[in-house]
Parts: structure tokens; C-alpha cells; sequence
């Protein structure tokens, strides 16, 4: 039976629809990203996602934190809180306004140090996480459900998702590939350029990247000591991804046109 597209039951049948192409997608994890990744997150000097922030800069704030505790008199406003017996501060009368507001600033300040740290350790987490489940994927060709939101979006699950983090999104392919064409190959630039952060107008981020291929093949080759190149754009994983397939397209091009490659 034909439903009028205005329908509740025409558009209910319209959204599934849409859920059930999505989660009849394969999917797989592309095993030379994955390796190079393993790799490359071995050795700290070559390490994407850290488990804690860099030394100097967490030497700085907390620096910058005790500076505030001195000016803050933070002893004395310590102590006042310390001593009554609740710990609401608009319900201590024994601290002034002043005090009161030196003490909330200071411990949102730390506390945003604290909660900074953590992102670090949380986000360490969850990439590690990540590195797992496309451990266990690997070599298999998988599907994945999808979440339906109350305003009409679909999503793809949190984790390793087509739609997750910039490791996710690197390292999960289609599983049915096919040919690109010269055409295709430009929007690959086009895609190498948006994720390492380039500007400008799309032509010429395409020509650009296209104009400079064996330089983004570097990135695939030498991916230790071009690291400084890589590791710095906008989304380091789904550049290196697309360097290693801009590689491809370089080796195919330097066969078929037998071009000698400069020494390295």
C-alpha cells in the first residue's frame, strides 16, 4: 500500500529504510594503516595520542597555579573553610565576600588543570580501546548498528566507528572497493588537503596537494623521519591514510611513465 509522503507511516517506512542501507555496509580495517600506527606508538617521540600532557606545559600551569595561591593569601582562606563545619561557602560566615571569591577562583582553576590532566589519560584510553577492537577486526569484514536520534539524525555507535575519533575514521574502509578515476583522485587531494587543515579555495587546495604528490607520498614512506609534517595536521592519522593512498597513485604513476625516483 502506497502511504502520502506526508504520512507518519510513509515516513516512518522512509527512515528505516535509510537505517537498514546503513547498517547493511561492510566495512573492514585497513591492516597497513593499523600496523604503521602499532608501530609508530611504540616509541614516544613518534606518539599521536599521549597519555599525559607535555612536561613544560604542565610545569607552567601548576607554576601559574602556585603564583595564585600566594597572591590569594590561599592559607589563610583555607584554613577559614577548613574550620566551619559545612564546606558551602555561601553558607560560611566567618570568610568575607572577597575571600569567598578568591577561593572559588582558585579551585576552578585547579580544578581545570585537573580535569585538563585527565582528558590526557581519557583519551589515551579510549584510543588504545580503539586500537584493540580493530586488532580483533582485522582480516574480517564487519557491519555496524546504528543509533536512531529523537531529532531525525542517525548515528553511527560511539568507539571504532565510521564516525569516531581520527583513528576510527582512518582505519576503517569500505570493504568493496573500486577503481578511481583521475576525477576521483583529485577529490583524494581534495581530502588530504581538508584533513591536514589547508585553506583556501577547493581548486586550489586540490591542485596544490596534486602538485606536490610526491611530497605527500614522503609522509607514507618515511613516515618516522617526516613525522614533524604529519603528526602536525589538523587530523594526523586520517592524513597519514591518505598520504599512504596518494603513495599508491605516485608508485603507479612513476611505473607507468618510468620516471626515476630523486635519491633520498
Amino acid at each position: 500500500e502506497n502511504y502520502p509522503i506526508d504520512s507518519p507511516e510513509r515516513y516512518l517506512s522512509v527512515f528505516l529504510e535509510a537505517v537498514h542501507k546503513l547498517e547493511r555496509i561492510p566495512f573492514r580495517v585497513n591492516e597497513e594503516l593499523l600496523d604503521l600506527v602499532i608501530e609508530l606508538d611504540k616509541n614516544p617521540d613518534t606518539r599521536i595520542i599521549h597519555g599525559a600532557p607535555p612536561d613544560d606545559v604542565l610545569e607552567e600551569r601548576q607554576q601559574k597555579l602556585a603564583e595564585l595561591y600566594d597572591q590569594y593569601d590561599m592559607d589563610t582562606v583555607n584554613a577559614k573553610w577548613q574550620a566551619h563545619p559545612s564546606k558551602k561557602i555561601k553558607e560560611i560566615t566567618t570568610m568575607n565576600d572577597d575571600e569567598k571569591m578568591r577561593h572559588q577562583r582558585y579551585y576552578k582553576q585547579k580544578h581545570l588543570i585537573e580535569d585538563w590532566v585527565k582528558s590526557f589519560e581519557e583519551r589515551r584510553k579510549r584510543f588504545l580501546d580503539e586500537v584493540d577492537q580493530a586488532n580483533d577486526l582485522m582480516g574480517k569484514v564487519f557491519y555496524q548498528r546504528v543509533k536512531v536520534g529523537h531529532n531525525g539524525r542517525i548515528y553511527f555507535p560511539e568507539g571504532l566507528s565510521y564516525q569516531g575519533s581520527d583513528f576510527a575514521r582512518a582505519v576503517i574502509e569500505f570493504a568493496e572497493g573500486m577503481a578511481l578515476n583521475d576525477k576521483a583522485w583529485q577529490f583524494i587531494n581534495l581530502h588530504a588537503a581538508n584533513v591536514h587543515g589547508d585553506k583556501g579555495d577547493i581548486e586550489d587546495r586540490m591542485k596544490e596537494r596534486w602538485g606536490n604528490v610526491l611530497g605527500t607520498a614522503r609522509n607514507a614512506l618515511f613516515p618516522v623521519q617526516e613525522f614533524d609534517d604529519w603528526a602536525t595536521a589538523d587530523k594526523p592519522y586520517c592524513f597519514l591514510r591518505a598520504c599512504l593512498e596518494i603513495a599508491d597513485v605516485a608508485a603507479v604513476l612513476l611505473t607507468k611513465n618510468k620516471v626515476d625516483i630523486p635519491n633520498q
